[in-house]
């Protein structure tokens, strides 16, 4: 549902994005980005968020900045779901987001 939840993702590009579309023939923009967190001792975690933009819009206006290692703070909803062949999936739908080259 749109509008439930709110999070914000902060990161490095893993990849330049990349446009695809739906089934209905609707723009998609996909990239992940990169999350990573440093431990007590001194050991990286990283958490690599799968993450879409649908707004023609946004799309529009971000669709050349994001590339790979780029710096991104997104904001958008959390959604996941179950694929037909029995896969868990989430993504982060983008609603707004900031890019630092």
């Amino acid at each position: 549902m749109q509008g439930v939840n709110q999070v914000v993702v902060a990161g490095y590009l893993h990849q330049a994005a990349m446009m695809t579309k739906t089934d209905a023939e609707k723009d998609i923009l996909k990239f992940t980005i990169v999350v990573e967190r440093v431990t007590e001792i001194n050991t990286v975690i990283r958490a690599y968020v799968k993450a879409n933009i649908y707004n023609s819009d946004l799309i529009k206006g971000s669709r050349d900045a994001l590339l790979k290692g780029a710096y991104v703070i997104a904001v958008g909803e959390l959604m996941s779901w179950r694929s037909s062949d029995g896969r868990d999936n989430m993504e982060v739908r983008v609603r707004d987001i900031r890019i630092f080259p």
